[in-house]
Parts: C-alpha cells; structure tokens; sequence
C-alpha cells in the first residue's frame, strides 16, 4: 500500500529511489500528461460546450436518472468529441504516457533490482494470513478483455510491481510507504484510486475524508468526458472552510484491495 503526502519526513522515508536517468525519463512523461490534462483537456471540453451537439447532450446528461441512459449519452458524447483533433491528441498522449510509464518504470526499476529486491523482501515474522487465488475461477470479462492500466500483456506475475508504482509512477519525492497497512486500516481505504485525507489532531492522525476523487467513472471501462462533481475538492474545501465533511457521492471506482494484516 502506498500514500501520497504533501511531504513525507526524512526519518519515514524509504531506503530505495530511482536513478537520475529513470526519474528523469519519467518526469518528462509526468510533464506530458500534466500538459495534456491542464491544456489540451480545458480546450477540448470549451469546444464540445460551444457546439450545439454539445449543448443537447449537456442537457440530457444532467436529465438522465438510469443508469443505462447514462451510458448512453456518454457513447454519445464520445462520438461527437472523437472528431475534435484537440480531443484525440490529449486522448494519444494521454494512453501514450499510460503505457510508455510502465515501459520506463519497469526498466528504472530494473536498473537498481538488488536495492528494491531487499526493500521489498517478506518481513522476518509471517503475516497474519495468506491470500491464494482458486485456479478454477473464470476471470470476468472486464479483466480479461482489458489491458491492466495500459500495460501491453499486463504486468501480472513481475515480483517488483510495488517499486514501479510506488516509486516510478507515484510522486518521487512525496512517497510513503505503508507495509504493515496502518494507513490503510486507519482509513478503511479498499479501492485504488481512492482518496483519503487526515489531519492532525494531537498527536495521531484522524482520517477526516475517503472516498472517490470525482464522478468521472461510471464503472470500470465507462466514463464521463468530464467529472460533474468534484468530492474530493469539496471535502477538502469544507476542511478549510470549518465546516461539516461531506459524504462522497458514490463509491470509488478501480481495482479492490485487502489488508492481509486486518485482524
């Protein structure tokens, strides 16, 4: 399990980091995904609300009550925003950078296997429990069907997962680790993506918000051009503000985890 925090303290941090050459190769990506998402995005969403096909399914989205005239009007929608240029370009660059990070990140890692290789070894003491998945399942269609986050074949079975995400594609300097799951258990976080926000109070944390980011994503493989609400920014605003938290609008949507430590 791996938090991102505003700073993470010397003392805490972990004794592994990538090479100049593999952060550098990953931050430029960052850049590109960054430039996409607060440039291209912006424009793009400012065109389909300007044209009149965007207009009559703006309204429709906020009539829609079903679940299945959702979808509908999101296939809609794609349909008319594919013909933008601007939208297909931060669409490329945006799988691109998917799947080009987890090509660097992987090879950063592999550069410096041995140090990760340790960092990432099973504690001395076993855990509390073992997690084995039944052979005879039939994954469903959604997994089989589906490249895992872009990764050409997936990447199931690589024994340095953790450290290509942790540290190849989560922040570089603003990473924490949690290998005994206290964060997780304090938060009751069970999905990733899933936001969670703590404050101090004394001297422990108190999990205040955890929840989805946004309404983006419908359910796996469907989503919105844009997010509706925004609940995270608004638990956070409320946080400032001294106000009652709100409760998010819905659940996270993203891959289930389980803290093999719980008691």
């Amino acid at each position: 399990m791996t938090f991102f925090t505003a700073s993470v303290p010397q003392s805490v941090r972990p004794p592994a980091g990538l090479g100049q050459r593999g952060r550098a190769g990953l931050e430029l990506l960052g850049a590109t995904q960054k430039y996409a998402a607060s440039h291209l995005r912006p424009a793009a969403r400012a065109a389909f609300e300007a044209s009149q096909a965007g207009a009559d399914l703006a309204r429709a989205h906020a009539q829609a009550a079903a679940p299945a005239e959702m979808r509908r009007v999101v296939a809609e929608t794609t349909s008319v925003v594919e013909r933008d240029p601007v939208w297909r370009m931060e669409r490329f660059l945006q799988r691109y950078v998917g799947e080009e990070s987890f090509a660097q990140g992987i090879q950063a890692v592999e550069e410096r296997r041995a140090m990760f290789a340790a960092f990432l070894a099973p504690p001395a003491q076993p855990t509390r429990g073992t997690l084995e998945l039944d052979p005879g399942l039939v994954p469903p269609k959604y997994y089989s069907a589906t490249e895992w986050h872009l990764e050409p074949g997936s990447w199931d079975g690589y024994d340095l997962y953790g450290a290509v995400f942790a540290f190849g594609l989560g922040p570089l300097d603003r990473t924490l680790t949690d290998p005994h799951e206290t964060l997780a258990r304090l938060t009751g976080a069970n999905v990733t993506p899933e936001a969670a926000v703590l404050i101090v109070e004394g001297k422990t944390l108190k999990p205040v918000y955890t929840g989805r980011i946004d309404d983006r994503y419908l359910s796996l493989g469907t989503e919105r051009p844009a997010a509706t609400r925004h609940d995270l920014e608004d638990a956070l605003a409320a946080i400032l503000a001294n106000r009652p938290v709100p409760a998010p609008g819905g659940p996270p949507v993203g891959c289930a985890f389980m803290t093999l430590n719980a008691k």
